[in-house]
């Protein structure tokens, strides 16, 4: 916003209208990326064809071992971190060659680097984020069109507790703002 651009901010918590009002210009779209009708939406607002940016940054995850736990949250990962990316990934390019420009940011996560055990869903799911951006990248060779991954470390969001991850004493995380202003200048 402050680069005079309009931001759509997405999330499942109603609370992103009260988020949304504090930005001038911002606009809320409340949806689950993990339920069609939500995706849909969001799907919807990128074919509207006045997107020249979008950032997929919405990402879940929990802590359990492979064969424990419930596979709905399972299912709930993959939804969000895999399939959702995946089809906003999609319409976006669709949209950015129809217009002739656009920036695609797709945010995996240093954990598509390593093995993580008790998140192997997670890291998996970031893997194929960045693995899927990369081709998308190698594939794009329209002017004007680029595709950016980041792999950030831990970010200071509510990602720790949801994910049921033990924030260690002295943990540095890094800030939101921190990270969306290198996106920002690096998508520039």
């Amino acid at each position: 916003a402050a680069r005079a651009r309009t931001v759509v901010m997405v999330d499942r918590d109603s609370r992103v209208a009260e988020v949304a009002s504090r930005i001038p210009g911002a606009e809320a779209c409340v949806a689950d990326l993990c339920e069609e009708q939500g995706l849909a939406k969001v799907r919807s607002r990128i074919e509207a064809g006045d997107v020249n940016w979008v950032v997929n940054c919405a990402g879940i995850g929990a802590r359990r071992d492979v064969g424990d736990g419930d596979p709905a949250t399972l299912a709930r990962i993959v939804a969000t971190n895999v399939q959702a990316l995946t089809q906003l990934s999609e319409a976006a390019m669709r949209q950015f060659r129809e217009a002739g420009a656009g920036l695609l940011v797709n945010v995996a996560s240093s954990s598509a680097l390593q093995p993580l055990p008790g998140m192997a869903a997670y890291g998996a799911s970031k893997a194929y984020v960045l693995s899927f951006s990369e081709a998308v990248a190698a594939a794009c060779v329209t002017p004007g069109i680029a595709v950016l991954t980041v792999c950030p470390s831990g970010v200071a969001t509510r990602f720790q507790e949801s994910a049921g991850v033990r924030r260690i004493t002295g943990e540095r995380l890094l800030e939101p703002a921190t990270v969306a202003m290198r996106l920002l200048d690096a998508g520039e």
